[in-house]
């Protein structure tokens, strides 16, 4: 029972590390061809760069990730 437990559990971890190999693979070959486009985290990023007293306010056309090499 203990057995087939921890090899469910190994193959479910080999699993999400492959997976995560492809993604982080996909990403860095998105990322080497050009920009990548982060519209949805405008909001983010200006609220962060907002003051909280409304003294500043800060507005982003657009968000991007860009790979600047090594």
């Amino acid at each position: 029972m203990i057995r087939h437990t921890i090899r469910f559990l190994m193959h479910v971890v080999g699993g999400l590390g492959v997976g995560m190999a492809v993604v982080l693979g996909v990403i860095a070959w998105r990322l080497s061809t050009g920009p990548i486009s982060l519209g949805f985290m405008n909001p983010y990023v200006e609220t962060a760069l907002s003051s909280k007293s409304d003294a500043v306010k800060v507005e982003i056309a657009d968000t991007i990730l860009t790979w600047a090499g090594w």
